[in-house]
């Protein structure tokens, strides 16, 4: 079991997760692009990925936790 933060390693099993939960179009390619696109994206820490959490047992997704990336100016 593994629990923490999301490696390469696991970019097939979360598209298996993300095609069986929310039933999206995705592959380990799909995956690793939408992963560098956040990273460039974030307005929080550019080129930074956001934080994101994967809860596996072998190799299969069991779940996931993603966070979404903001900017707060006081």
């Amino acid at each position: 079991m593994y629990v923490g933060p999301v490696e390469d390693r696991h970019a097939a099993g979360l598209a298996d997760f993300f095609r069986a939960s929310w039933g999206e179009d995705a592959s380990a390619e799909s995956v690793a692009e939408w992963r560098a696109r956040e990273a460039a994206g974030n307005p929080a820490q550019p080129g930074v990925e956001p934080p994101k959490w994967v809860f596996t047992r072998d190799d299969v997704v069991l779940g996931y936790l993603g966070t979404i990336p903001d900017r707060f100016v006081a």
